[in-house]
């Protein structure tokens, strides 16, 4: 098989066309949807980028691995303990699975040396660092891709995976590229009540402070959000990330074209979490495991793939499984993901009864999502163990994917039945792991993002602007 996978960090599947977004953010992301395979209601296991990658490669839960964090013991996988001359991760994860069965696999990314991670090189033949750490523009990555293209993809079998940067915070796109969607009016929601309301409220990310570091804050994304005119310059600034991914996309495609491999390629789309644009109160952020940035984009198109698209539930890393399933590898007995292959070739897609994200990286969360009967958009159930001074509820219940967080309800009547969901998936995978919870350990260490809560300079911050934190953080 030919698969080229492109990762597009911090990509809200509802910014697309395909994801039922009214801005033209993403023609050649939509055609391929059109004419491929669209997973509606697919959920990475943990976020944000290195846990959720971490997970993707591994096809195991990062509550499993241990690698759920940025910083810290937990954000490295868990030592094996039965590991021999050879961790077995160089023979367990997607690229390693491919590679063991003759392809060429390759990593396009800075991901690796972003986060020091360096497990998530297992597996890979190539690894081309595209050198900034997470803050490439879309040009530099597009050309490194078309140059390893254009040396390899004639060949039978290879996997190249491929992350574009542009959507992640801060929101860079050139200058010269303009501004495509000045006349187009952003999403309606938060409406100015809601804007007003949140620019008095404290915590990481909150309105007043999307852009509190010096490096984040310009033309393309506000200092503060403090009205729907800064609200709509954030997310143009997001939209226009979103729309020069696009056209680069479009550019790849065009050289597999060239090279007469694009009807013989699998093209995935896909990301490691989505964005916060007011829900749970945070901005141009990605500290909480709401649909906002649990649900994200999978978008498959090829020669294997029908044109359909996918309602069921589902985990990021089942397309590992389905890649290897169909290729006609085995998928690894340690692995939690599961194939779709069977909804591909027809079959109802059942998908999995309930799915999990857990972030542990920023705030410190998990949210079990599942469907009632007769409903379409799945119900979450969120608990809280850090909401980084947003003052959330511990644990409540969302039931909308339009507005996430927009009316979290810490009073339902299906709160019992999300809390023993998320309390029983726990038990399940903990009876299964020689180590511990590595939510405890967080708890314990603590995160980056809870270091800078507690720094003197988001508290001189946060009294300049006339705030102060809630109890028991104050």
């Amino acid at each position: 098989m030919r698969i080229l996978l492109i990762d597009i960090d911090s990509l809200r599947f509802d910014h697309l066309g395909c994801g039922g977004y009214h801005r033209p953010t993403s023609p050649t992301i939509d055609h391929l949807a059109e004419t491929g395979t669209v997973l509606t209601q697919c959920f990475a296991t943990d976020v944000p980028c290195c846990p959720s990658r971490s997970s993707l490669f591994s096809g195991q839960y990062g509550i499993k691995t241990g690698c759920v964090n940025h910083s810290g013991s937990c954000a490295t996988p868990w030592s094996d303990s039965q590991r021999g001359f050879i961790d077995a991760r160089d023979h367990r994860t997607l690229p390693a699975c491919l590679r063991d069965h003759g392809h060429r696999t390759a990593l396009i990314s800075a991901f690796p040396s972003r986060h020091s991670a360096w497990h998530s090189l297992a597996g890979f033949s190539e690894w081309h660092d595209t050198g900034k750490r997470g803050h490439e523009v879309a040009n530099s990555v597009a050309e490194n891709a078309t140059a390893w293209l254009d040396r390899h993809a004639l060949e039978a079998d290879w996997f190249c995976h491929v992350t574009f940067w542009d959507a992640h915070t801060p929101y860079r796109t050139p200058a010269a590229y303009g501004d495509p969607f000045t006349d187009n009016p952003p999403p309606a929601w938060p409406n100015a009540a809601t804007i007003e309301r949140h620019a008095q409220s404290t915590g990481i990310r909150s309105a007043r402070d999307s852009s509190w570091s010096k490096s984040q804050a310009g033309p393309r994304q506000p200092a503060e959000i403090t009205d729907r005119t800064s609200f709509q310059q954030l997310i143009n600034g997001y939209d226009t990330g979103i729309r020069i991914i696009d056209d680069h996309i479009n550019g790849l495609l065009e050289r597999l074209d060239k090279l007469g491999v694009r009807e013989e390629t699998t093209v995935i789309i896909t990301a490691d979490h989505g964005e916060d644009f007011g829900e749970f109160g945070a901005y141009a952020s990605h500290c909480f495991c709401g649909p906002s940035v649990a649900r994200v984009p999978m978008i498959l198109n090829g020669p294997l793939i029908p044109q359909c698209r996918l309602t069921g539930l589902h985990q990021h890393f089942d397309i590992g499984a389905t890649l290897l399933d169909l290729a006609g590898i085995d998928i690894p007995n340690t692995w939690d993901a599961q194939s779709f292959r069977s909804a591909l070739e027809g079959d109802p897609d059942d998908g999995r009864q309930s799915v999990t994200s857990s972030m542990l990286a920023q705030g410190i969360q998990r949210a079990v999502y599942w469907r009632e009967p007769g409903q379409q958009a799945p119900f979450g159930y969120i608990k809280t163990w850090n909401d980084l001074g947003h003052g959330l509820s511990d644990e409540c219940i969302i039931e909308s994917q339009d507005h996430a967080g927009q009316y979290p309800q810490d009073q339902h009547p299906l709160l019992d039945k999300g809390r023993n969901l998320l309390e029983n998936w726990t038990k399940k995978q903990l009876a299964t792991s020689e180590h511990p919870d590595p939510l405890t350990v967080v708890q314990h260490e603590g995160t980056d993002t809870t270091q800078q809560l507690l720094s003197k300079t988001y508290a001189l911050r946060l009294a300049r602007t006339g705030r102060v934190l809630p109890d028991p953080l104050s």
